[in-house]
């Protein structure tokens, strides 16, 4: 049986997110939530290797019962900057195809 989320957007408010909140946690469905931030310090290499290592994080989220991953920069701050949304999705995307989740 396949569970479906429609959203009208793929970005979520803070009050949207609120609602993915309970409304999952009704319907028992498992959210793992990952942070697209990475220290700007790190430049261009660290945004590529943060990029690899979130990858990791969510096909280990998805093997591990994940049904619902959320990429939030909510971290960002004066240290810590966002990953490019699309690239991000994109990435993650691929990631779970190339490893047929």
């Amino acid at each position: 049986h396949c569970k479906r989320l429609w959203l009208d957007q793929p970005c979520l408010s803070p009050s949207e997110m609120a609602a993915l909140s309970h409304t999952s946690s009704l319907k028992g469905w498992r959210i793992q939530v990952m942070a697209s931030t990475f220290p700007k310090t790190e430049g261009p290499q660290g945004l590529e290797r943060h990029l690899v290592r979130i990858c990791q994080q969510v096909i280990q989220a998805v093997d591990s019962g994940a049904q619902i991953v959320v990429l939030s920069d909510r971290g960002v701050n004066a240290d810590k900057v966002p990953m490019p949304a699309l690239l991000v999705c994109g990435a993650v995307h691929q990631a779970l195809v190339n490893q047929k989740r």
